[in-house]
Protein backbone atom coordinates (compact mmCIF):
# COMPACT_ATOMS: atom_id res chain seq x y z
CA UNK A 1 0.00 0.00 0.00
CA UNK A 2 1.81 3.50 -1.04
CA UNK A 3 1.88 5.98 1.31
CA UNK A 4 -1.02 8.11 -0.56
CA UNK A 5 -3.06 4.96 -0.13
CA UNK A 6 -2.73 4.59 3.99
CA UNK A 7 -2.70 8.68 4.64
CA UNK A 8 -5.14 9.12 1.99
CA UNK A 9 -7.80 6.74 3.67
CA UNK A 10 -7.42 8.37 7.01
CA UNK A 11 -7.09 12.02 6.11
CA UNK A 12 -10.22 11.72 3.44
CA UNK A 13 -12.94 14.57 3.82
CA UNK A 14 -15.86 11.73 4.07
CA UNK A 15 -17.45 12.20 7.06
CA UNK A 16 -20.30 9.32 6.95
CA UNK A 17 -18.72 6.38 5.99
CA UNK A 18 -16.08 4.08 7.67
CA UNK A 19 -13.11 3.26 5.64
CA UNK A 20 -10.72 0.51 6.52
CA UNK A 21 -6.75 0.52 7.42
CA UNK A 22 -4.79 -2.89 6.41
CA UNK A 23 -2.66 -1.72 9.65
CA UNK A 24 -3.39 -1.80 13.40
CA UNK A 25 -1.23 -0.37 15.75
CA UNK A 26 -2.08 -2.85 18.69
CA UNK A 27 -1.23 -5.87 16.18
CA UNK A 28 1.72 -7.66 17.80
CA UNK A 29 4.07 -10.99 18.35
CA UNK A 30 6.00 -11.82 21.30
CA UNK A 31 8.30 -14.83 20.63
CA UNK A 32 6.68 -15.32 17.00
CA UNK A 33 3.17 -15.42 18.78
CA UNK A 34 0.42 -12.98 17.78
CA UNK A 35 -0.83 -10.60 20.55
CA UNK A 36 -2.91 -7.97 20.71
CA UNK A 37 -1.81 -4.73 22.79
CA UNK A 38 -5.04 -3.20 22.73
CA UNK A 39 -6.55 -1.24 25.99
CA UNK A 40 -2.96 -1.81 27.48
CA UNK A 41 -3.20 -5.34 27.62
CA UNK A 42 -1.64 -8.50 26.03
CA UNK A 43 -3.94 -10.99 24.70
CA UNK A 44 -2.95 -13.83 23.16
CA UNK A 45 -4.41 -13.91 19.53
CA UNK A 46 -4.95 -15.65 16.33
CA UNK A 47 -4.41 -13.76 13.57
CA UNK A 48 -5.73 -13.82 9.71
CA UNK A 49 -4.98 -10.24 8.15
CA UNK A 50 -7.63 -9.54 5.24
CA UNK A 51 -7.27 -6.96 3.04
CA UNK A 52 -9.71 -3.70 3.57
CA UNK A 53 -11.44 -3.68 0.47
CA UNK A 54 -12.46 -7.56 1.10
CA UNK A 55 -14.06 -6.47 4.84
CA UNK A 56 -15.16 -3.25 3.28
CA UNK A 57 -17.14 -4.87 0.58
CA UNK A 58 -18.45 -7.68 3.60
CA UNK A 59 -22.13 -6.75 4.52
CA UNK A 60 -21.07 -4.89 7.61
CA UNK A 61 -18.41 -6.09 9.85
CA UNK A 62 -20.60 -8.69 11.99
CA UNK A 63 -18.92 -11.55 9.92
CA UNK A 64 -15.56 -10.55 10.65
CA UNK A 65 -16.42 -11.58 14.55
CA UNK A 66 -14.40 -13.82 16.43
CA UNK A 67 -14.91 -17.43 16.18
CA UNK A 68 -12.67 -19.85 17.69
CA UNK A 69 -10.66 -21.08 20.78
CA UNK A 70 -8.42 -17.91 20.84
CA UNK A 71 -9.45 -14.30 19.61
CA UNK A 72 -8.92 -13.86 15.92
CA UNK A 73 -7.44 -10.55 14.82
CA UNK A 74 -7.55 -9.31 10.98
CA UNK A 75 -4.96 -6.72 11.91
CA UNK A 76 -7.14 -4.04 10.50
CA UNK A 77 -9.02 -1.19 11.93
CA UNK A 78 -11.48 1.22 10.84
CA UNK A 79 -11.70 4.92 10.96
CA UNK A 80 -15.20 6.10 11.18
CA UNK A 81 -15.26 10.06 9.88
CA UNK A 82 -17.86 11.34 11.23
CA UNK A 83 -16.58 10.83 15.11
CA UNK A 84 -13.10 10.88 14.47
CA UNK A 85 -12.59 6.77 16.36
CA UNK A 86 -10.61 4.31 15.38
CA UNK A 87 -12.12 1.09 16.26
CA UNK A 88 -11.13 -2.87 16.04
CA UNK A 89 -12.64 -4.49 12.75
CA UNK A 90 -12.73 -7.39 14.20
CA UNK A 91 -14.28 -6.60 18.01
CA UNK A 92 -15.69 -3.02 16.87
CA UNK A 93 -13.84 -1.85 20.18
CA UNK A 94 -11.76 1.47 20.28
CA UNK A 95 -8.03 1.20 19.66
CA UNK A 96 -6.51 2.02 23.20
CA UNK A 97 -2.96 3.08 23.88
CA UNK A 98 -1.80 4.53 27.20
CA UNK A 99 -5.09 4.45 28.63
CA UNK A 100 -6.32 6.71 25.44
CA UNK A 101 -8.61 6.17 22.65
CA UNK A 102 -7.20 6.24 18.98
CA UNK A 103 -8.64 9.28 16.94
CA UNK A 104 -8.24 9.78 13.05
CA UNK A 105 -6.28 12.63 13.69
CA UNK A 106 -3.79 10.54 16.00
CA UNK A 107 -3.63 7.86 13.61
CA UNK A 108 -2.55 10.54 10.62
CA UNK A 109 -0.16 12.08 12.59
CA UNK A 110 1.51 9.19 13.80
CA UNK A 111 1.75 7.82 10.13
CA UNK A 112 3.03 11.64 8.92
CA UNK A 113 6.46 10.39 10.96
CA UNK A 114 7.25 7.31 9.08
CA UNK A 115 8.79 7.74 5.58
CA UNK A 116 7.03 6.97 2.06
CA UNK A 117 8.92 3.96 1.46
CA UNK A 118 7.50 1.94 4.02
CA UNK A 119 3.89 2.01 2.61
CA UNK A 120 5.20 0.12 -0.52
CA UNK A 121 2.93 -2.42 -1.67
CA UNK A 122 6.08 -4.95 -1.08
CA UNK A 123 6.73 -4.23 2.67
CA UNK A 124 3.83 -3.95 5.60
CA UNK A 125 3.95 -1.08 7.91
CA UNK A 126 5.31 -1.72 11.00
CA UNK A 127 2.68 -2.22 13.48
CA UNK A 128 5.02 -2.14 16.21
CA UNK A 129 6.86 0.52 15.23
CA UNK A 130 3.51 2.75 15.06
CA UNK A 131 2.05 1.63 18.33
CA UNK A 132 5.41 2.87 19.89
CA UNK A 133 5.21 6.35 18.21
CA UNK A 134 1.83 6.82 19.09
CA UNK A 135 2.34 5.36 22.41
CA UNK A 136 5.42 7.78 22.85
CA UNK A 137 3.14 11.08 21.76
CA UNK A 138 0.53 9.97 24.27
CA UNK A 139 3.22 9.91 26.61
CA UNK A 140 4.90 13.54 25.78
CA UNK A 141 1.41 15.04 25.49
CA UNK A 142 0.71 13.49 29.43
CA UNK A 143 3.97 14.53 30.85
CA UNK A 144 3.54 18.34 28.93
CA UNK A 145 -0.22 18.48 30.42
CA UNK A 146 1.21 17.67 34.16
CA UNK A 147 4.19 20.56 34.34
Amino acid sequence: MSSGDVKGLIDSSETENVKVIGTCPCFSSIDGKPVCLNGDTIEDIDALGVHPEIIESSNGFSSWQEDGHLPLCHKAVHVNGSDEAVTCVTRQIPIRIRKRNLTKSDLSEALELFPSDMFSSEQELCTECLYNVIAATYEEDDSNSSM
